[in-house]
This record gives structure tokens, C-alpha cells and sequence, in this order.
């Protein structure tokens, strides 16, 4: 995160893609498609003004409501300028939420079950849906344990059960998935279309 003046005020915002959630991703992307798909009822400052409010977490109006200077303008411009090229997978070993470890199992080792859940579901899953289900099956929670014969940290996630597999767990994590950084969904899907960890 990088911090950035705007009519004097100092907000943190994203510097990368690694730092945009998986749930501002879409928003970001809803946005670029209409602004696209309707470019005459737009105006660059107006969808320039809409894509920062996303970046920094604020609604539009907070930043409509500022008097802004050319060097607000550069630096609302800047803010932008991380994010004109495409997001790149970002391999994780694990992720903490609120003080839970969560990695995911080698996938030449995924269960039949796993594997039929994930391709049955993603069919019927709408677009924005389908990256956070993907993470709530793959990503479970785990355990740190050290590997004494070759000296390294390894995690061992929970088996796909009963548990795991549960319509209402899978809802909770698909939520609390969406704040995690959406390059680390990309990776999980890489594994996924790809079979195999890079």
C-alpha cells in the first residue's frame, strides 16, 4: 500500500494488483465493462473519479464532493496507472484470517469428490461467483507442521468432508474469501484448470 495526497488529504491505497481483494477485483472490472460497453454516456474524469474511489475504498460522492487542483488530478491519475495491465497469479503457500491458517492440497492429490464438486458447481455458478467457490472448496483450513526429515514448514490441510463440503460453510468462506488479494485466486484457478502446483 502507498500512501497519496488528495486536497490534502493523505489515503492508503493498492500499489499493485497483489493488493486489490478478489470483491473490489469484479467491482473494478464491472466497472471498466460498462464504461466500455456505454462509452457515450461517460466522461473520462467521471469513470477516472469512480475506478480511485474503488482503489481507495470510498464511495464516488467523497471524491465528486472535493475541490480538486491539477496536482490531485495527477495524483488520482497515478493511483490508476498500477492497474492498466492484466493481474498476475501470485503463488501462496497460506493465508491467515483471523488467526486461521488455510492452505490448499497439492491437486494430484484432490479427491474425485473434490474434483466432481468444483466442475459440477462452477457450471451453475454465475462469473463473479465462481473464483471465491473455487477458493472455498481448494482453500480449508490447516495445520503447521515441521517436516524434521527435510527441515521445513509444511501444512497440512483438512480433508474434504462431511464438514468441508457443507452448503453453508462453503457460503461463509466464499465471503470471507472476497477480501482475500485476487492474485491468489488466480493462482488457486491455475492449479485447478492446470492440475498441478507451479
Amino acid at each position: 500500500m502507498e500512501i497519496i495526497k488528495i486536497n490534502k488529504i493523505e489515503l492508503e491505497v493498492p500499489s499493485n494488483w497483489n493488493e486489490v481483494s478478489i470483491s473490489n477485483y469484479y467491482k473494478l472490472r464491472d466497472l471498466s465493462t460498462d464504461y466500455l460497453n456505454n462509452e457515450a454516456n461517460w466522461i473520462p474524469e467521471k469513470y477516472i473519479l469512480d475506478y480511485a474511489s474503488i482503489l481507495i475504498g470510498c464511495e464516488p460522492s467523497v471524491l465528486y464532493n472535493l475541490e480538486l487542483t491539477n496536482e490531485d488530478w495527477l495524483n488520482i491519475n497515478k493511483i490508476i496507472t498500477n492497474f492498466q495491465t492484466q493481474p498476475i497469479a501470485e503463488k501462496f503457500d497460506v493465508i491467515k484470517i483471523d488467526d486461521r491458517l488455510y492452505s490448499y492440497n497439492n491437486l494430484n492429490k484432490m479427491t474425485a469428490g473434490e474434483y466432481v464438486s468444483v466442475k459440477l458447481t462452477l457450471k451453475k455458478l454465475p462469473l463473479e461467483k465462481q473464483l471465491s467457490y473455487l477458493m472455498a472448496i481448494l482453500v480449508r483450513p490447516c495445520k503447521k507442521v515441521w517436516n524434521e526429515e527435510f527441515n521445513y514448514d509444511q501444512y497440512i490441510v483438512d480433508d474434504f468432508n462431511e464438514y468441508n463440503s457443507d452448503n453453508e460453510i462453503i457460503e461463509k468462506r466464499m465471503d470471507m474469501y472476497m477480501n482475500i488479494p485476487y492474485t491468489y485466486a488466480l493462482y488457486i484457478e491455475e492449479l485447478f484448470l492446470n492440475g498441478k502446483i507451479r
